[in-house]
């Protein structure tokens, strides 16, 4: 991932397998999901500056991602609720999701992992469950090729 700010605001650009992203707006209380054709173009000149051979390329899908911002940053942890019901809270991220998902992931499982039964005490289907991902030898490989 690269990040840059240029005078017209902060960008960044996502290399990935098959596609680039590009991205940079930041706008408080704005829930449009819909693509704002000043913004595309805003984001295109930034990350153009930055990276002058994205001139050349042609843009297909324009997407919109709502970014959720918390003034107290990043909320992740355990709660457990008034009717006795564990909730792991991960949320807040703002523009660093992408690139703080995969720690805050591995995050979330080591937490739910302190609230499952012992294994002696667990229902036959989460066992079975624990079971099949057994027989995934490399488990990141796994989740970075899933399509969901």
């Amino acid at each position: 991932m690269y990040a840059f700010d240029t005078e017209d605001g902060f960008g960044y650009v996502i290399p990935q397998s098959d596609t680039v992203v590009l991205g940079g707006t930041f706008q408080l209380n704005d829930w449009n999901t819909k693509p704002v054709a000043s913004d595309t173009q805003k984001i295109l000149r930034m990350c153009s500056k930055a990276f002058p051979a994205l001139e050349q390329i042609r843009h297909g899908k324009v997407q919109v991602g709502l970014r959720p911002y918390r003034d107290n940053g990043v909320r992740l942890e355990h709660e457990k609720t008034s009717i006795d019901m564990n909730v792991v809270h991960c949320y807040g991220h703002s523009g660093a999701g992408v690139t703080l998902s995969w720690g805050c992931a591995k995050d979330v499982v080591d937490i739910v992992k302190t609230l499952l039964p012992p294994k002696s005490k667990r229902p036959d289907n989460l066992l079975e469950h624990e079971k099949l991902w057994r027989l995934i030898p490399n488990f990141e490989y796994v989740v970075l090729k899933a399509k969901i």
